[in-house]
């Protein structure tokens, strides 16, 4: 039996980082149905039952902020769920807050002894994680770091992301295991410190490629090969069932909203702008509906969820009487899909909501605010079909209506290049495969 590895910094309910594996998981068992295929994860147990395959964490520690690992009931890192306090350590602790000085000296002396353990803990916990990491691959075949912005250091900084891929090529080294890495994006890459991590893990690799050019472009400075295939996002190679006969409907258009920049969540935070987003989003979502055109809001991140609510909020304050618009739960992948082949277009900012639009056959504009929405909008021949996502209200919905008007004709136009996109990923996994070590 091929055992194959998927090396992917997802769990956390990204629906796109989820496509990628739903694809790299559909396509690998096409090709071989006896296949084993385990991944590392961030969260292990979203991954089990996302995609129904063995998962563990993805690294032996987490003290980074932003990289958040999850190692519940994860057999040989953690030893399984945390237990329940018993009865009697319940009982202990409320006869012991009738006496606070104690009680207080306690928990201060219980939390001094935790933090001063906590190094002695990461350390054993990271050395546990590199031997059943070693322990997989050396029955593993073939390793592959699964697509999405991979080479990055924004969620984590250098000990994130970054870390965790120069200490699984060395690991995949040690055991004689090919690594690959397929169509994977070069988003922030600024620390003498990542780069290091990178450079290194990079080199390891025996296959790289990128999801377009910008991404190869600016990992030349890190391995300094010009000439690195571009093959597109694996997400392009999701298997589609048969779309069904279009029915006559009311027009709708999907909006989907994101945490760019929310102080709740975004790295970089800049409440102002933010604010000021919501406010073009719900503007639009208002004339729109006037317009006799019904909003569908929706996601593709969890972290974009509570936004939706927040952008229907401003919609009720600003735009008093205004229908607030349909909310489907969209928490997987096939829910997403089903609901965008039934809409005319998107509006969307992340990269997998703009996506998994044209996958399906849905236009979409994209509100960009980063360089990898512009370049993928570059492969689709479309930048006339994407705004900053600063743009000011009117802009918006003039590209909006616009892109409602010429949807057909935009269809037809990108459906030969999805096609050839899900083409060149086909050809890239065949020769990937041919690399695994047992053949």
């Amino acid at each position: 039996m091929t055992s194959i590895g998927l090396l992917t910094p997802s769990g956390w309910g990204n629906i796109g980082d989820a496509a990628i594996q739903d694809a790299v998981i559909a396509n690998l068992r096409a090709r071989l149905p006896d296949l084993r295929i385990t991944a590392f994860t961030l969260n292990p147990s979203d991954t089990r039952r996302r995609h129904g395959i063995p998962a563990f964490p993805i690294n032996g520690f987490q003290i980074i902020p932003g990289y958040g690992i999850n190692y519940s009931s994860a057999a040989g890192v953690r030893g399984g769920e945390p237990v329940a306090e018993t009865r009697e350590q319940e009982s202990l602790k409320e006869r012991l807050r009738r006496f606070p000085l104690l009680f207080g000296l306690l928990r201060f002396g219980n939390r001094s002894l935790a933090w001063a353990r906590r190094p002695a803990a990461v350390v054993w916990r990271e050395l546990r994680h590199v031997k059943l990491a070693l322990g997989f691959l050396e029955d593993c075949d073939l390793l592959i770091v699964s697509g999405g912005g991979q080479l990055d250091e924004e969620w984590g900084g250098p000990w994130g992301h970054p870390y965790v891929l120069a200490k699984w090529a060395t690991l995949a080294r040690i055991q004689g295991v090919p690594l690959v890495f397929l169509s994977v994006g070069t988003c922030r890459v600024e620390s003498p410190m990542a780069r290091f991590f990178l450079r290194y893990a990079l080199h390891q690799a025996r296959y790289r490629s990128y999801r377009e050019p910008d991404s190869r472009d600016r990992a030349i400075p890190l391995t300094g090969i010009p000439d690195d295939p571009v093959v597109p996002d694996l997400a392009f190679s999701l298997p589609l069932p048969n779309r069904p006969p279009d029915v006559r409907r009311s027009p709708r258009i999907g909006i989907f909203p994101m945490a760019y920049l929310d102080p709740r969540i975004w790295p970089t935070k800049d409440a102002a702008r933010f604010r000021a987003y919501l406010r073009v989003l719900a503007a639009l979502a208002a004339d729109l509906t006037r317009a006799g055109i019904r909003v569908v809001w929706l996601y593709s991140d969890s972290a974009d969820r509570p936004v939706v609510a927040d952008v229907q909020e401003v919609l009720r304050t600003d735009h008093p009487g205004v229908d607030p618009g349909e909310t489907p739960a969209v928490e997987t992948v096939t829910a997403l899909l089903e609901v965008l082949r039934g809409l005319d277009i998107t509006v969307a900012s992340r990269l997998h909501a703009v996506l998994l639009s044209f996958l399906v056959g849905t236009p979409a504009l994209a509100l960009s605010y980063d360089r990898k929405v512009d370049a993928l909008m570059r492969m689709l021949a479309l930048t006339d079909r994407c705004l900053p996502i600063d743009a000011e209200s009117r802009s918006v919905l003039a590209a909006t209506l616009a892109l409602y008007r010429d949807g057909p004709a935009v269809r037809s136009r990108t459906a030969p290049t999805v096609t050839s996109f899900r083409r060149a990923l086909d050809a890239q996994l065949s020769t990937v495969l041919r690399m695994r070590r047992r053949n």
